[in-house]
């Protein structure tokens, strides 16, 4: 009887390579996703601070340069916990420049050279109702409306687009 030289793999070694390679591509599969998850995370967070960033440098050195606040009107300090995130106007304020060099008639009133309004207001981003159903809660992008009106009655406009993708946002003032 003559024996046969041929050389392969059996159908169970077949089968056990097949199951290691299998095993190993689930955990890379584990891994990049794990991995992809946590960068995309990351840059959540990034954004999120960054548009923190921008919103409290905006507002900071609009407040401080305003000489009045018309809105937020203020408000109880127990009333605080019942303020909820609104669209619309959610502050508006107002910065005066003085001229000693102008009489008292200028028509901003006495020796005002210009009145600055800065109006910050909450936009929904998704707008449509199928949006909204699809993308989960709805997100707000805040705005900074200036107008510059000058005494000679020019008035100039500006609108930026500070933040996006904002979840919740409150601007209330106490009573002291």
């Amino acid at each position: 009887m003559k024996l046969s030289n041929k050389t392969g793999f059996t159908l169970v070694e077949i089968l056990i390579v097949v199951a290691l390679l299998i095993f190993i591509l689930y955990f890379a599969y584990q891994i990049f996703f794990s991995q992809t998850r946590a960068v995309t995370q990351t840059i959540d967070a990034l954004q999120t601070n960054e548009g923190l960033r921008r919103v409290l440098a905006f507002v900071g050195d609009d407040v401080r340069e305003s000489t009045r606040i018309v809105k937020p009107t203020p408000i109880k300090l127990e009333d605080v916990p019942s303020v909820v995130t609104t669209t619309g106007s959610i502050m508006i304020l107002q910065s005066s420049e003085v001229d000693p060099r102008i009489k008292f008639d200028s028509p901003l009133g006495g020796q005002i050279s210009q009145i600055t309004t800065i109006e910050y207001e909450l936009e929904p981003m998704n707008s449509s109702k199928e949006d909204s159903e699809n993308s989960g809660p709805v997100r707000f992008r805040l705005v900074r409306n200036a107008t510059i009106e000058e005494k000679s009655g020019e008035k100039n406009r500006q609108r930026q687009i500070i933040a996006d993708n904002i979840k919740e946002f409150m601007v209330f003032r106490t009573v002291r």
